[in-house]
Order: structure tokens, then sequence, then C-alpha cells
């Protein structure tokens, strides 16, 4: 392990091999181009956020190695971030809430769905969803097995990897989702690139939702970037995509505090990679400002800042 990232012995990710990031996940600036942001511990591993001066990408640095972090999700995540292996009543509700945001969302902007892939499908609320709305074929991607397992029992096809995905499928589908996946991978850009290039039908979109580095604490052993709308954003275009909305919000969670950020982004490929990206100005202070704002509206209005947990399907109304 990285010196830069000791931990005590026993935290999770103790015993699975560090690097440090050398060059930016986003715009691949060196490291001579990055800052420090944060530091922190998180369930006794000490982390360490960096700022690329380039575009304004916050990453954590070092970080697992890449077949780390698939040990690490496969053996310590859910069991770390929710005490369980298992689905709990808590994540399976907010899911829930949140299929319900992210269908609206998507109903507003696309009249007709025919076939779904979503990548960290989880309980497959979000595809339940939307064939509710649609009537469409849904598949998912779920590496975690008890998740897989408990969505295969509502009958959904999911899958371990994409690579598990039955090839007569490529290009075929007209929306992808990628929900709370984007900020635990090592490779953002690339990962977009290829769900565009290998997966989604020319005429297709994609909705994504990451935490919000302006309203979200975004920092933990597993999240690897925080993102904000600017650099969601580059992300987006980076990867091929141009971004229709994008929207920073609470929901399900929150009536106050703009949590996570939603996109709706359509393929748009250029001939090559922006050669330079844009920096965002003023990070810290933003987050800074959010910081603020976050301890401010759960001590002013506790009742609209945390909103009670979601119902359940059927418990509407």
């Amino acid at each position: 392990m990285s010196a830069a990232a000791p931990a005590r012995a026993g935290a999770p990710g103790s015993e699975f091999a560090w690097e440090a990031v050398k060059r930016c996940p986003l715009c691949g600036r060196d490291a001579g181009g990055h800052v420090p942001f944060r530091e922190l511990m998180d369930h006794g591993q000490a982390l360490r956020y960096l700022r690329c001066t380039g575009c304004g990408l916050v990453f954590q640095s070092p970080r697992m190695t890449e077949n780390s972090l698939k040990a690490f999700y496969a053996a310590q995540y859910r069991t770390l971030v929710q005490g369980q292996e298992g689905v709990t009543e808590k994540d399976y509700r907010m899911q829930v809430g949140r299929a319900r945001h992210l269908v609206a969302f998507v109903a507003a902007r696309r009249e007709r769905v025919e076939r779904c892939l979503d990548v960290g499908s989880s309980t497959g609320a979000l595809l339940l969803a939307l064939q509710a709305r649609y009537g469409c074929q849904a598949h998912g991607v779920e590496p975690g097995q008890a998740y897989r397992r408990f969505s295969q029992g509502r009958g959904l096809p999911v899958v371990p990897d994409l690579e598990a995905l039955d090839s007569s499928l490529e290009r075929s589908f007209d929306l992808i989702s990628m929900i709370h996946v984007l900020e635990h991978l090592p490779d953002p850009v690339g990962a977009l690139a290829d769900l565009r290039r290998r997966w989604l039908r020319p005429d297709g979109a994609l909705l994504l939702e990451v935490p919000n580095l302006y309203g979200h604490t975004s920092f933990e052993l597993s999240h690897l970037m925080a993102f904000s709308p600017h650099t969601l954003r580059q992300a987006l275009r980076r990867a091929g995509f141009r971004v229709l909305a994008l929207k920073a919000h609470g929901r399900p969670r929150s009536r106050l505090i703009p949590l996570y950020l939603t996109a709706w982004a359509v393929p748009e490929v250029l001939d090559e990679p922006p050669a330079r990206l844009v920096p965002e100005r003023w990070v810290n202070l933003r987050r800074r400002a959010a910081d603020l704002w976050r301890a401010m509206a759960t001590r002013l209005f506790p009742w609209w800042a945390w909103l009670p947990l979601p119902p359940a399907e059927g418990e509407e109304g």
C-alpha cells in the first residue's frame, strides 16, 4: 500500500493493492497538474482526493487497483455500506423511490423505449419501473451475487458483467442507464465510450445519475470520482455524447439539498476527443458553500432537508 494511504489493521481495503493515479481520468493531465483537495478517514481507511487543474475533476489517489476493486466489490462492498450482503429494506425503498423519479425524467423525453439496459441494476427496481411504463424488454448487469439473484427472482434477465450479455444484443438498446455507478469506475470516459460504441443504438439515449460534488458528501472508499455538473458534462462529451439535459436535485431523499446529478445524453461521435477541456473555476469555494448549505438546511429545515424513506411498490398514496 502507498504510504500516502495508511489504513488501520483490518480496515476495508487494507488487504488489497493500491496505486497512485498518474493521469487525470478525465483529461489525462499528468500528476504535475494535480493538487490536494480533501483528506479523510472512511471505515478506518485514509483517503486522499486530488483536483485536476486541467479540467477540475476531483478524484481519489491513491486508490485500489482495478483487480483489487473487483475483489472488493465481490467480497466487502455491500457489507461495508449497509451491514449485510443481501438487500435491505432501506436500500430497496430508496431504489424504488429513485426509479419513480427516473422514469418520470425519461418519460418527459422519450415516448417509446423498446429495449433497455441498466448497468449496475441492483434490485432491478428501475428495470421493472421502465417495463411498467413502456412494456419494453429489460436487461440488467449486476456484479453483486445477492442482488443479482434477487432481481433474477423477480423475472429479470440479469448477468454479472457486460461480457456476459448475449452478443446478439450489441447496438440494440435504445435506452441505457447507469445509476450511481460511474463514480465507482477507474476509467469513466472509457466505460461510457464503450457503452456508446458497443451497446447503444445510434438513435438511443443514455440516462446517467451520480452524486453531486456540490451537494452530496461524495467522499468514501468506493467513490473514485466526485463529479460536478461541469466535469460530468465534460466526461460525457469526451466519451462521444451530447448532453440534452442535466439536473441537480435531491429526489427522493431531499427537497432542499442537490444531492444528485441526473443527465440525459445522446450519441454524438466526434472526429476526435476535444484536445483540451475547459477547467472548472472555484471548485474548493463551491464545495465549501455546498457543505455550508447542507449543514444549514439540515439544522433549520430538517423535515424538508431529509425526507422519509420512499414507499415500496404498492404503498403509494
